[in-house]
């Protein structure tokens, strides 16, 4: 399980906002079963409740969040089985969680591997993963219709259950990003409900195969994408519009995290994004939304 940072749009990562301006974080648990803990506004965290049954996953498996309508929240992991599974919750009488739900075949990816959901559309939301063959696949679901997929969206470049991380490029454009087997970043896109493109590497081999990925708008026409590379240094790409990729440069200095650390962006103001690593201390890097140039890092408290 990696960490997880989470804006109100609760389009993915480990924790959401939900219904009823309750703040939910899911997570699987030591028994192989899903569990979520929540809060409402400024009240008393309540203690883990289970959801669905024990020894459905590994312990610690990835859980992904989104919501697939605007009442109903979703949460998402690989089965012990290397089937994709689905829990939901409506916001009506009774207000708790459904499923979880088989919604892939068995034996597509490995059991608690990296998973992601992220919105196509404003009605599409879907589901991606590294399958077993090395392949990006999606799965997805249109309003309340049926879960489709999954389909491979690339060929087979990247190692099973490698570390996804999906962002928006335009208001049309959504991107998915992973380190293939080379050790390069790459990312895939698709343009409103058009095909699939990419594969496509935009950094030479810098990192671990399937090292941990994240990505952010930097300014509102700049998206910046993130990894650790193997000399330990966060390092950033990034595309103004629809133009050309360009760097990586790196925003530390070499040694700052174990090669493959997973980076998690935040925003901690309108004018200043944060990307945060745990690893050989925890520490924080930031930059103005503005623009302009990347501080730090400085270590955080223990």
């Amino acid at each position: 399980m990696v960490p997880f940072a989470q804006d109100p749009s609760g389009e993915s990562g480990e924790g959401a906002f939900g219904i009823q301006g309750e703040l939910d974080v899911l997570f699987m648990g030591n028994r192989g079963g899903l569990h979520v803990s929540s809060v409402i506004g400024l009240g008393t965290w309540n203690p883990p409740a289970d959801i669905g049954p024990g020894n459905i996953a590994p312990a610690g498996a990835d859980v992904a969040v989104a919501h697939q309508l605007p009442n109903q929240l979703n949460a998402f992991f690989v089965g012990n089985d290397g089937g994709i599974y689905v829990a939901w919750i409506v916001d009506g009488p009774g207000n708790w969680w459904n499923g979880p739900l088989r919604i892939t075949p068995p034996g597509v990816a490995p059991p608690g591997g990296r998973i992601i959901a992220a919105k196509q559309t404003h009605d599409q939301l879907n589901v991606f993963f590294v399958a077993n063959d090395g392949r990006l696949n999606v799965s997805w679901v249109t309003g309340i219709g049926s879960w489709q997929g999954p389909i491979a969206i690339t060929p087979s470049v990247a190692p099973p259950g490698a570390a996804l991380t999906a962002a928006q490029q335009t208001s049309q454009q959504l991107n998915v990003f992973f380190v293939d087997n080379d050790g390069k970043l790459n990312v895939s896109w698709v343009v409103g409900v058009g095909a699939w493109q990419g594969p496509i590497a935009i950094t030479p081999s810098i990192a671990t195969p399937g090292a941990g990925v994240a990505a952010a708008m930097q300014t509102t026409n700049q998206l910046d994408a993130f990894v650790v590379d193997r000399d330990g240094r966060l390092c950033v790409s990034w595309v103004v519009g629809v133009g050309a990729w360009a760097g990586p440069v790196g925003v530390t200095e070499p040694g700052h995290a174990p090669p493959g650390s997973t980076p998690v962006t935040w925003y901690q103001s309108n004018e200043q994004l944060d990307v945060f690593v745990n690893g050989n201390e925890r520490w924080v890097s930031w930059v103005s939304t503005g623009g302009g140039n990347w501080n730090g890092p400085y270590g955080l408290p223990s």
